[in-house]
Order: structure tokens, then C-alpha cells, then sequence
């Protein structure tokens, strides 16, 4: 007989007797005791490789879902900004096609060659009056503002080129046109620096008797 049979009826005959002898006696009797397994431990080196490969497997399923979910999240994203930048370049085209035609509808309408001369004579200045300028002796009539004596030696000074105006020495451009024009323009200036001293009526009224002073010596003098 081999040593492997020996040994197994060896085992038997143990099992045996232990049976006879928990029957006897009881004190030999013991209650099995129940040990739960460790479901997070292996009970065998094969059944830790076999888990570390389904571990592998579950985090390579995890990490691809997750580059999946994050890789429609970018599409979406790129998607929402392509639309986001074609809407706004239709509300700009949109805008611009309506500010376009509102100014076809509501632009003004070319003015008419009748339009164009009557109003270059309504803003073109106007010539003194006979009360504001006497003609024959070439004397002016001064507004009551222009008369105070910050004034005075402006207004004397334009009073005299004035009167001494001839046929050949008048009109536009001419040399006492110019001075006259020179005179005016500081006077403007005094007036303007005296403002608050004047009510906007007479400042209104006293700056357009300059004007018309000015406009009267551009006028050639006849013979």
C-alpha cells in the first residue's frame, strides 16, 4: 500500500472516531463557528488577480464614459458659441438693414435750387437801415450799449474808416473794408467780455449791428 493510502485512511479513521466519540460524550460536542468571509479580501491568490483585472476593467469602462460625457459636453459648448456668434451677426446685419432704411424714409429730401437761395438770403447778414446808417453822410447810428465808454475808441476809429470810403478804396476786400472788418471783430470781443453787464436782448441786438456794420462796408461805394 502507498504512503497516499495510508494517509487517507488515517484521515478516515480519525473522522470516525471523532463521530463515536461526540456521541458519547458530550463534552466533546462543539458548536461550529461561522466565519463570514471579507467581501473586500481575496481567500485565494487567483481570486485577487481576478479581481485587480475586473478593477482594471471597471476603471477603464469609468474613465472612458467619463471622457465620453466630457467630449459631447465640449461639442455642446462649441455648438452654443457657433450659434451664439451667428445670432449676433444677424441681429448686427439686421440692425444695420433697419437703420438703413429708416434713414431712406426719413432722410431729408434734397433741397430744391429756390430752397437753396432763399435760404442763403434768410442767413446771409442784412445791410443797416436807413435809422442805422445814414448813406449821404456816412455816419453811424449807434445801439445804446455800443455808445459806454469801453467802446468809445473802437466805435470812433470804425465811425472814421467808414467815412472816409471812396469809390476806388470799398468794397469787398479793399484795404478799409479790412480795417473796418478788424475793428468790428474786436468790438465783437469787448462785448463779448462785458456780457453779463447787458441783458441776452441787447447782446443779441448789439452783436447783430456789428455784423451788419460789417457786411454794409463790403458794399462798393459808387460815384
Amino acid at each position: 500500500m502507498s504512503v497516499m493510502w495510508k494517509l487517507m485512511l488515517a484521515f478516515v479513521f480519525g473522522l470516525l472516531m471523532c463521530e463515536f466519540v461526540s456521541a458519547s460524550d458530550p463534552v466533546c460536542y462543539r458548536r461550529p463557528v461561522y466565519v463570514w468571509p471579507n467581501p473586500w479580501r481575496a481567500a485565494t491568490p487567483v481570486e485577487s488577480i481576478l479581481r485587480g483585472q475586473a478593477a482594471l476593467i471597471q476603471a477603464n469602462g469609468q474613465a472612458s464614459l467619463l471622457n465620453s460625457m466630457a467630449a459631447k459636453n465640449y461639442e455642446d459648448a462649441h455648438r452654443q458659441s457657433l450659434e451664439n456668434r451667428l445670432l449676433h451677426t444677424e441681429v448686427y446685419f439686421t440692425r444695420k438693414e433697419m437703420a438703413k432704411e429708416y434713414e431712406l424714409k426719413y432722410a431729408e429730401k434734397p433741397r430744391s435750387e429756390e430752397d437753396v437761395k432763399r435760404l442763403a438770403q434768410l442767413a446771409a447778414p442784412k445791410r443797416l437801415t436807413e435809422e442805422q446808417f445814414d448813406s449821404f453822410t456816412m455816419q453811424l447810428n449807434w445801439p445804446q450799449v455800443l455808445r459806454r465808454d469801453e467802446y468809445e475808441a473802437v466805435r470812433l476809429k470804425i465811425d472814421h474808416l467808414m467815412s472816409v470810403r471812396t469809390p476806388e478804396d470799398s468794397g469787398d476786400g479793399s484795404p478799409t473794408h479790412t480795417k473796418i472788418r478788424q475793428m468790428v471783430e474786436l468790438m465783437k470781443m469787448l462785448l463779448k467780455e462785458n456780457m453779463e453787464s447787458v441783458t441776452p436782448q441787447q447782446y443779441a441786438n448789439a452783436k447783430a449791428f456789428l455784423v451788419s456794420v460789417e457786411y454794409e462796408a463790403r458794399q462798393p461805394i459808387s460815384d
